[in-house]
């Protein structure tokens, strides 16, 4: 009788257990819920889409500005500052425009020639991406974006074009 009786409580110690063990799983997996959604609410919002700086480009970007007016009144000081001649320029972005161009989804996309200017500067100067993001009033994560491949694009171009 004692035998049983030690049989019968050692199982139900173990039901209580599994019990236990059961009711610890669902209370972790519903502390990690509220910890998502409390995540989620605390996530930061973007505050804007564009920073305001960088949407007056047309009226002060370097692009809009200096690189026009060195284009149309000072070709020395243009080849100075993209290492290209004004109509190599013109026939660089003829050539490599296309495949740099970007379709329109929800806002415009940046100018081909933009792009370029900003790869050629790059590869002139060596300037960081947040210098040229300041100079050609660009956000510098769009920058690190399409160098890499506007830089490959334009060196297989001009070696198509050179040799």
């Amino acid at each position: 009788m004692a035998a049983q009786r030690r049989l019968r409580l050692a199982m139900l110690e173990y039901e209580l257990a599994q019990a236990r063990l059961q009711q610890n799983i669902i209370l972790a997996a519903l502390l990690e819920e509220v910890d998502r959604e409390r995540h989620m609410a605390q996530r930061r919002r973007r505050r804007w889409w564009v920073r305001e700086w960088i949407l007056r480009r047309p009226l002060f970007g370097q692009y809009e500005t200096l690189m026009r007016e060195l284009e149309n009144e000072h070709a020395s000081d243009f080849k100075s500052y993209l290492r290209v001649e004004p109509a190599l320029w013109q026939e660089l972005l003829d050539r490599v425009g296309p495949r740099i161009t970007k379709s329109q989804r929800y806002r415009a996309p940046l100018d081909p020639g933009l792009k370029l200017a900003i790869t050629l500067r790059y590869l002139a100067t060596g300037a960081s991406y947040r210098d040229l993001a300041f100079a050609f009033r660009v956000a510098n994560n769009t920058i690190s974006l399409f160098i890499p491949d506007d830089k490959h694009t334009t060196y297989f171009k001009v070696k198509y074009f050179f040799y």
